[in-house]
């Protein structure tokens, strides 16, 4: 079928303007007919419910655009890899609707739930959200098993834990950030950045060797995300723990040989 932009538009549930938008930027682009009006066909219905696909797993559209007309790009990878995604959030979703369930009828004078039932699902909030904020970009960097292991230990703190697992860690970072005047490779920096690197492999399921430490310190200072974060703290935070692990990474090289 061909389809008109006010006809994709009510299809696809994508607003005209957006449509308009994606034309403008090269990402879809129909076939403008004598009188100017867009003409959309078949192809760009398809290129359109994979435009819509990767904007779910967070893909920018330039970048959108770019994978699409790439022919190495491997379509059904990605795919499949975001279908992966959302089977995983299924399975948290099914999780917390079963302790809804469970509570309900506990009030209606059904079995009582143990403590441990009490929690199940509550803890995949916080694994939901390190997917939701960072899964793509620490996925591409270290693979799917490393985020699936550290999901699953997220997801099996309650709510104090994760809160006194978080504030832990802002009392790590405030610390590094306290030492930026003596410089990163002072001693009581490097002495807070062990601390830090003690903490990722205390709480999140994965050991982080000290390459990946590396690779997470660049993280900090390239990634705005993660930049953003740091900045609270102390203007120049992300730089400086870049830097500071850095150094910390090369010194515990030079033990181990």
């Amino acid at each position: 079928m061909e389809y008109t932009v006010r006809g994709l538009s009510k299809l696809s549930g994508v607003s005209e303007r957006a449509l308009r938008y994606y034309d403008s930027l090269g990402l879809l682009c129909p076939e403008r007919l004598p009188n100017g009006y867009r003409r959309y066909g078949s192809s760009e219905v398809a290129r359109l419910q994979q435009i819509l696909f990767y904007r779910q797993m967070g893909i920018p559209l330039k970048e959108i655009a770019l994978l699409l007309d790439d022919p190495e790009f491997d379509r059904a990878a990605a795919l499949l890899c975001h279908r992966q995604s959302l089977c995983r959030k299924l399975t948290a979703l099914e999780k917390l609707i079963g302790n809804i369930d469970r509570t309900l009828q506990e009030w209606k004078g059904g079995e009582i739930m143990s403590d441990q039932e009490r929690f199940e699902g509550l803890g995949q909030a916080a694994a939901q959200k390190n997917e939701q904020n960072y899964g793509r970009e620490i996925r591409q960097k270290y693979g799917d098993k490393a985020v699936d292991q550290s999901n699953a230990a997220l997801s099996k703190l309650n709510k104090t834990q994760y809160q006194a697992m978080m504030q832990e860690g802002e009392t790590i970072t405030a610390a590094i950030a306290a030492c930026m005047p003596q410089g990163a490779g002072a001693q009581e920096t490097q002495a807070a950045i062990a601390r830090h690197y003690a903490y990722l492999n205390a709480h999140f399921g994965i050991h982080y060797t000290y390459e990946m430490y590396a690779g997470l310190g660049q993280m900090y200072a390239c990634d705005p995300r993660f930049t953003a974060y740091y900045e609270r703290f102390a203007p120049g935070l992300a730089a400086f723990m870049q830097q500071a692990i850095a150094i910390f990474v090369q010194e515990a090289g030079a033990k181990a040989e």
